[in-house]
């Protein structure tokens, strides 16, 4: 049986403000942290004999 159609799930305000100041610390974080080139994300990573040494 469905849910009445004016009803609306309604989230709690303290997970709201837990959501949003997690994302605002993420966020700053992500800003004041430099940009990774992207050389980096897209080279193979060296598994080889350097790793072993």
């Amino acid at each position: 049986m469905q849910a009445p159609a004016n009803t609306q799930t309604t989230i709690p305000q303290h997970l709201v403000d837990q959501m949003e100041n997690e994302w605002r610390q993420i966020r700053l974080e992500r800003e004041n942290s430099p940009p990774a080139p992207a050389a980096s994300t897209a080279a193979p990573r060296d598994t080889g004999k350097a790793a072993r040494m």
